[in-house]
């Protein structure tokens, strides 16, 4: 059985939704106290079924193909010599590759200060964008 949770914006909130993290932003409470197994947002294809069709197709053979190119580098033999003759990550590699992954998943757990960054930007370019769908 499924249930369709129409779309509604906190008391708090001045501006409809300004995108699906937005939405899925604005309803967390009822997310977290409906607590569902899988949860499917529709609101962010508004522009039409062949589109969202295209995405989600897009999506699934993106995964699959990393499915299948993951399979073939971990799990395939070594036909190439040069690809066998190459070494792993020295020392100094592994440090910058593990402070960009901290980097990652730092903006990930905590992105406010990079959003504080963009903030003044992206109010202009929204109010640029509104201006030119008003005619103004």
């Amino acid at each position: 059985s499924f249930d369709i949770l129409p779309a509604s914006q906190r008391v708090s909130e001045t501006q409809w939704y300004a995108g699906t993290a937005d939405a899925v932003f604005q309803n967390i409470d009822i997310i977290e106290d409906y607590r569902p197994e899988f949860m499917v947002i529709l609101a962010a294809f508004p522009e039409g079924f062949w589109i969202a069709f295209l995405a989600g197709t897009s999506l699934v053979l993106g995964a699959a193909y990393n499915l299948w190119m993951y399979k073939r580098v971990i799990f395939g033999a070594v036909a190439n010599p040069k690809v066998a003759a190459l070494t792993d990550l020295k020392a100094e590699e592994f440090i910058v590759l593990g402070l960009l992954a901290l980097a990652v998943l730092g903006m990930g757990v905590w992105p406010n200060p990079l959003l504080d960054i963009t903030h003044g930007s992206v109010d202009a370019l929204l109010a640029h964008v509104q201006r030119g769908k008003l005619g103004l």
